[in-house]
């Protein structure tokens, strides 16, 4: 297809399909909590607080936030500390696919061992927590560290409520454009940008189908993908 042409922006594509993919199997799982959009999560605490409980089920929201924030403190100090290396070691990014991979796979079996020994109640239970700090961790390096790959415009590829908006001014500014050139150009920019959406909704759309049938396998297809961008970043000849 022709859209899949160029590496940066099949990589973009791609990414996002795993963001939706990942994120819906939190949803479905993880009693609604998303482990790649804390804004959600926030939300949930500041209910449960109001509420007046303070078990383990109303803290479980705000414990998600705690961790992601330990994850992104704990990079940031590694990022301070070693830059040059760090920085080098993202240009070569199939060094962080193939520890998502390895993670990914972690997280399947994990996850799915959990889930035939009834660890998921119809509360969560400080039991599940490694696993959500698993999925944390994925989803940080999905999309803090790998971020888009080399696509020309970056966006989000787990949390894509941003892309809705600079969609939708693509769109805008391409209508109130009077030259051609620049015409094609923001339109396809609007393009790319539905297309990241596109994917991301196809990723979750099918996951949650899939994960009917086969619970946490349900992400094999997030899993081949990860393969195949490890494989394609190692050729670089055969993009």
């Amino acid at each position: 297809m022709r859209i899949y042409r160029d590496s940066g922006f099949r990589t973009h594509y791609l990414l996002s399909f795993i963001g939706g993919s990942m994120e819906i199997i939190s949803f479905a799982y993880f009693y609604k909590a998303l482990i790649g959009f804390m804004t959600s999560n926030m939300l949930f605490s500041v209910a449960f607080l109001y509420d007046g409980k303070y078990d383990f089920p109303s803290i479980y929201h705000a414990l998600i936030i705690l961790i992601w924030v330990v994850i992104a403190t704990i990079y940031q100090f590694i990022a301070i500390k070693y830059k040059t290396a760090l920085t080098r070691l993202q240009e070569e990014k199939s060094i962080f696919y193939i520890l998502n991979f390895a993670l990914l796979m972690i997280f399947m079996f994990y996850g799915h061992c959990e889930w035939v020994n009834h660890i998921f109640g119809d509360k969560p239970t400080p039991a599940i927590l490694p696993l959500v700090s698993l999925g944390l961790l994925i989803m940080f390096i999905h999309n803090f560290v790998i971020k888009t790959g080399r696509s020309k415009y970056p966006t989000n590829t787990a949390a894509v409520t941003s892309t809705y908006i600079m969609m939708a001014t693509a769109f805008a500014n391409a209508f109130e454009e009077h030259d051609k050139r620049n015409f094609v150009m923001k339109s396809q920019q609007a393009k790319h940008y539905f297309l990241v959406l596109f994917h991301y909704f196809i990723g979750a759309s099918v996951t949650y189908l899939l994960q009917k049938y086969m619970d946490f396998f349900s992400l094999i297809l997030s899993l081949m993908i990860l393969g195949g961008l490890i494989y394609t970043e190692r050729h670089p000849t055969e993009r």
